[in-house]
């Protein structure tokens, strides 16, 4: 009954990005900077998407603008904008865009709903994360009826080509 519920947007990007202060250079990143709003581990992750060759954009997916793509299927309709963006090599669903979320280890349990969101185009959203400061991220993931958050090894971008 849900599903006639469902319905998709089309959203249109930005031609540009504008800032008052100097933006770093990024490689593959739509714009071409990193973009000044990245949290600490939200930035090692861009730098992560931007030196990987399976990328062949990415993009810092704004939180509630009218050019952000959101899910609304939780939380009583509150909307759930992804980290990033992303156009991954060799990736056949959603015309090869995956969409990724940082968590931070404060946060995993807190958002876990949100490693088993699934977009009607782009399907899974990958949820990425860290024990702590140091170390490599991980990729997260929701376990069917116990809706526990494990750990599903080592985040890696080939891994975004399949739901």
């Amino acid at each position: 009954l849900r599903a006639e519920q469902i319905n998709t947007a089309t959203v249109h990007l930005p031609d540009s990005v504008s800032s008052a202060l100097p933006l770093a250079p990024a490689a593959r990143n739509l714009y071409g900077v990193f973009p000044d709003d990245l949290r600490p581990q939200e930035l090692e992750f861009a730098e992560l998407l931007d030196t990987s060759p399976q990328v062949l954009w990415w993009h810092r997916n704004p939180v509630k603008k009218p050019c952000s793509v959101a899910l609304y299927g939780w939380a009583e309709g509150v909307g759930f904008y992804p980290d990033f963006v992303v156009g991954v090599a060799e990736r056949a669903e959603g015309n090869g865009v995956a969409l990724s979320e940082v968590k931070g280890p404060q946060l995993q349990q807190f958002d876990k709903a949100k490693a088993g969101a699934h977009h009607v185009i782009y399907g899974r959203v990958y949820m990425a994360g860290k024990a702590g400061a140091e170390g490599n991220f991980r990729l997260l993931r929701l376990t069917g009826e116990s809706q526990t958050l494990i750990d599903d090894g080592p985040f890696e971008v080939q891994r975004m080509r399949h739901s």
